[in-house]
Parts: C-alpha cells; sequence; structure tokens
C-alpha cells in the first residue's frame, strides 16, 4: 500500500468519526434545548392513564410536554379539564388544531414546561427521558400539592417511590412535606 492511499484512508476514517461526533452533538444540543424527542403515546399508555384518572378523580390535568395532543384528546373528549405544555411548534399547532376541529375545551400552550407553574393541577403525565427526570422530580415535588397524582410513562424518577405500575406507566402521589 502506497502512503498516498494510507493517508486517504486514514484521512477518511477521521473524516467519518468527526461527522458522526457533530451529529451527535447538534442532536444532543437539540434535545437538551427543546426537550426530548417526540414519541407517540401507544394506547397502553393511553389507557392506563384514563384508568388513574377514573380512580383518583384529578379536577385538573396537564401533559407535559403533550406532543401531538393524544392524552390531551383523550381525555378532552372524557370531558376532563386538561392542558397540554409543549415546545415544539409544529407538534403544538397540530395539536391545537386538532382539539379545535374536535370542538373540545382542552388548552394547548406552546412553552416550555420549565416555565409553567404546575401547583393548579392534581394530575400530571409525563413521557420523559431518563436526564429530564432527576430536574422534574425537584420541580413536582416542589410544586404539586399534597395529593396530586404523576403517571410517568415508562421512565422513573431516581428519588420518588412508584406507588403503583400498570405496564410501563409508573404512578406517583405527591405526600403532605
Amino acid at each position: 500500500m502506497t502512503s498516498q492511499l494510507f493517508f486517504l484512508i486514514v484521512l477518511g476514517i477521521v473524516s467519518l468519526v468527526l461527522v458522526v461526533l457533530l451529529i451527535r452533538m447538534i442532536i444532543y444540543a437539540s434535545v437538551m434545548v427543546h426537550g426530548a424527542v417526540f414519541v407517540r403515546s401507544d394506547q397502553a399508555f393511553i389507557d392506563a392513564v384514563l384508568y388513574e384518572v377514573a380512580r383518583s378523580k384529578p379536577k385538573k390535568i396537564i401533559d407535559l410536554g403533550s406532543g401531538d395532543g393524544t392524552i390531551v384528546l383523550a381525555l378532552a373528549e372524557r370531558e376532563h379539564a386538561v392542558d397540554g405544555i409543549e415546545i415544539n411548534p409544529i407538534l403544538a399547532w397540530k395539536s391545537q388544531r386538532e382539539v379545535r376541529k374536535r370542538g373540545l375545551s382542552a388548552h394547548i400552550y406552546r412553552n416550555s414546561f420549565w416555565n409553567v407553574t404546575l401547583e393548579p393541577y392534581d394530575m400530571v403525565i409525563v413521557y420523559g427521558t431518563t436526564y429530564l427526570m432527576p430536574k422534574l422530580e425537584k420541580k413536582l415535588l416542589a410544586e404539586l400539592r399534597p395529593g396530586a397524582v404523576v403517571a410517568s410513562n415508562y421512565f422513573e424518577f431516581p428519588g420518588w417511590e412508584v406507588r403503583e405500575s400498570r405496564g410501563k406507566v409508573h404512578f406517583y402521589s405527591k405526600i403532605d412535606s
């Protein structure tokens, strides 16, 4: 092998590694700024949330990172007072449009849930991600009233004891602090 061919192979490998690292950095920065990547809620999550809502009867519900509004729509169709918070403008617009189209009374706010106080809510629904859960746990424990319920799809809060799990959905109750 000639030294010129060897140089081109090494240059190609180094370039490929740098491109992969750059892509990973862009994705990571996007997630850190804009929140978790959107993943549509499956029927098992919806069913578990509906079961808990029927059981605990919250007066006001919020879906943090409401995405395309699947959970908000399911709850609003059953006449629950529900809000959604979504930072992605396209998903927020899509879900707001669907709420209007169906004539429901739910509200979708385009905002970061870090900027919203959770004190008025009796139930919080979240489909987070690993890096988000410790900080979100602190926010929920600081802002929620005693007796409030939190439903988390798949991901668990590190320092908060799960009250009940239904499949991959974990339920937490805010205990008097």
